[in-house]
């Protein structure tokens, strides 16, 4: 796990540097927004260092070789700062002929508690019910109840 932290707003990514499954996500005020922030990066490329030189920043070099020879380098530089988060690439082709890449981004959010994201059961803030609204307009509910309540 690799935790990033500026004031309020603090990140917990994987080895790889991203936001994959739970609890990994990207933090503010212990509310997750994103749960998954994973880059979709040139194939081939691997991971040769990730390093942390505050915290608050994540700097990373990822490598595509062709044979012995380095065909492209990339350096990743994620930075948070209080209320947001700046990713920084830079690509540099190491062989002679001209390359095409293409980078993607997969997110998704959730806007959990922090004790939500890290599995925690919080009880619901109303009892579980069952709603109907009729083409009339009326309105039919069935709420439950159970006595005692559930553990949980």
């Amino acid at each position: 796990m690799v935790p990033l932290k500026e004031d309020d707003t603090y990140l917990v990514l994987n080895e790889r540097g991203f936001a994959e499954e739970s609890p990994e996500g990207f933090y503010r005020h212990d509310t997750r927004f994103l749960s998954r922030y994973r880059l979709l990066l040139p194939e081939g490329l691997t991971l040769l260092h990730t390093h942390v030189p505050r915290p608050d920043q994540l700097v990373q070099d990822w490598a595509r070789f062709r044979g012995a020879d380095g065909e492209v380098l990339l350096r990743r530089r994620l930075q948070v700062y209080r209320g947001k988060v700046a990713e920084h690439l830079r690509f540099q082709n190491l062989s002679q002929e001209a390359l095409s890449l293409r980078v993607g981004l997969e997110i998704s959010g959730d806007f959990l508690d922090l004790f939500e994201a890290r599995g925690w059961h919080t009880p619901p803030s109303r009892p579980p019910s069952l709603e109907y609204r009729a083409a009339d307009g009326i309105e039919q509910r069935a709420v439950l109840r159970p006595l005692p309540p559930p553990q949980g």
